[in-house]
């Protein structure tokens, strides 16, 4: 996939989200995309690491600060003292378009199942995700191994393993 294409691609991302959820920042971006591509055949292939938040790709932080850097788009303070991404003007017009004829694709259905999430669970999901597809292990061991990286009971993991069972995930 050509770089240009993967920035598009996470423009599309921002934008889905900001219209399902009113908000996105770094932490959920990262998430959102991991699904996007895992589940939702976002063709973006970046290479994911996990990270005290969950799955965390370098690739897709640079690409971020080159979005950022270049103008289409940029961080504000949250109230939270978070950094919440808003698209520029320049950044909405190219996402907007690419949005509508993304509607169809996958990627969008999981974007607009994840996107109003709270972050934690939305990295608790996604940590889940990331594990039992890293090596094919039994929910046990998942949740033995989820256990070691988050601060969460054995049974919000369990329930985080359930929710991505119903949704076919795992």
């Amino acid at each position: 996939m050509r770089t240009e294409d993967r920035w598009l691609d996470v423009l599309r991302v921002i934008h889905m989200a900001r219209s399902k959820a009113g908000y996105v920042n770094k932490t959920r971006l990262q998430k959102l995309v991991y699904f996007a591509q895992e589940i939702g055949q976002l063709p973006t292939n970046y290479s994911y690491a996990i990270d005290y938040y969950g799955p965390f790709s370098r690739e897709l932080a640079s690409d971020m600060s080159f979005l950022d850097a270049a103008g289409y788009m940029h961080y504000l303070l949250g109230a939270s003292g978070d950094q919440e991404i808003r698209l520029t003007e320049q950044g909405e017009a190219l996402s907007s378009g690419a949005t509508e004829a993304a509607q169809g694709r996958p990627y969008a259905g999981v974007i607009g199942q994840l996107a109003d999430l709270h972050a934690e669970k939305l990295g608790l999901l996604a940590t889940v995700h990331f594990v039992h597809q890293s090596g094919g292990q039994d929910r046990k061991r998942v949740v033995d191994l989820v256990a070691g990286l988050k601060t969460v009971s054995p049974e919000g993991i369990e329930r985080a393993y359930d929710e991505l069972e119903q949704l076919g995930w795992v």
